[in-house]
């Protein structure tokens, strides 16, 4: 079925490299370094958790993730879902945006307005202009 579960393994970031996609689970909070990890990769992130707050909440993040209520994983329907994506097509938009959206965890970006630096001092900015 073209699923890896495994132990770690020092190619862990080869694997999710080479994979199309990468499962975020929750953290010990609502949200986990594996998001900033895979999007890195360039691996589609699917997010199972159901209470995440996503940074940078202005990107389209439903054009480069997909998200799963983590109580509905199972053996059946989640890998049938991910393997519709890829037959239909969207698997090849979403990795694109994945490209595409990667500046905004890339601490190193030097792409103007697209960093994570740019997000959270934009984002500060119109939080405080809103108080």
């Amino acid at each position: 079925d073209n699923f890896l579960i495994s132990e770690y393994s020092a190619s862990y970031a080869q694997i999710m490299g080479q994979s199309l996609f990468c499962l975020v689970p929750k953290g010990h909070g609502t949200w986990s370094h594996r998001l900033y990890e895979v999007i890195l990769v360039g691996c589609i992130p699917v997010i199972l958790s159901d209470d995440v707050e996503l940074p940078f909440s202005g990107l389209p993040w439903d054009t480069f993730s997909v998200r799963w209520p983590m109580r509905q994983i199972n053996n059946d329907t989640f890998p049938r879902h991910l393997r519709h994506l890829e037959t239909t097509g969207v698997v090849q938009t979403l990795k694109a945006n994945v490209d595409r959206h990667t500046c905004w965890f890339d601490y190193h970006s030097t792409q103007d307005s697209c960093s994570p630096l740019w997000g959270v001092t934009h984002g500060l900015r119109a939080f405080l202009s809103s108080n």
